[in-house]
């Protein structure tokens, strides 16, 4: 049985691989995107799901005594949650970079850049609305903690995959 999952990692990672820039910033972007694909598959390899189990209590408890007695966990969905997690914030990261750099490193918020790309014809209504999803969920985990545990807006790694996708074809524009 085929591991669609996998396949479309893979296939990110070449998209990755095929951008080519000499740019200081736009390779800092490439680096970002290669570091969410990494995530997703680590990810993906550790099972991750979206809905945290009744476990996940202990393994806070459980991971901090691991760390200070010198081990790295190896597994689990704590583990999962921080792979997928950090490629979001990756993407997230990579997006903001992409739209100041669209519009002449303006210092205009995520939100307002993202409505002048759409309304200047620059980036799709429903690509812009993914890649803002995922900016909102890294928002919310980096104001309000544990609101995104549970009301995440993108909870598959296809979303994720999906949206650094969009993000090598915003690429180009930037």
């Amino acid at each position: 049985m085929q591991d669609t999952i996998l396949s479309n990692i893979e296939a990110f990672s070449r998209e990755i691989a095929a951008v080519k820039t000499s740019d200081d910033v736009l390779l800092g972007v490439k680096g970002l995107l290669v570091g969410s694909a990494f995530c997703l598959m680590k990810s993906h390899q550790l099972g991750f799901n979206a809905n945290v189990g009744s476990e996940y209590p202990n393994e806070l408890c459980s991971i901090p005594h691991e760390i200070a007695a010198g081990n790295l966990p190896e597994g689990g969905p704590w583990l999962a949650g921080f792979f997928f997690n950090s490629a979001l914030m990756r993407i997230a990261a990579g997006y903001h970079i992409l739209l100041k750099r669209m519009f002449g490193n303006t210092d205009e918020s995520r939100k307002v850049l993202s409505k002048k790309a759409v309304d200047t014809g620059k980036i799709h209504p429903d690509d812009i609305d993914l890649l803002d999803k995922i900016y909102q969920d890294v928002n919310d985990f980096k104001h309000e903690g544990g609101k995104l545990l549970r009301y995440r807006r993108i909870d598959r790694i296809e979303e994720a995959i999906a949206a650094g996708q969009k993000l090598i074809s915003v690429f180009g524009l930037a």
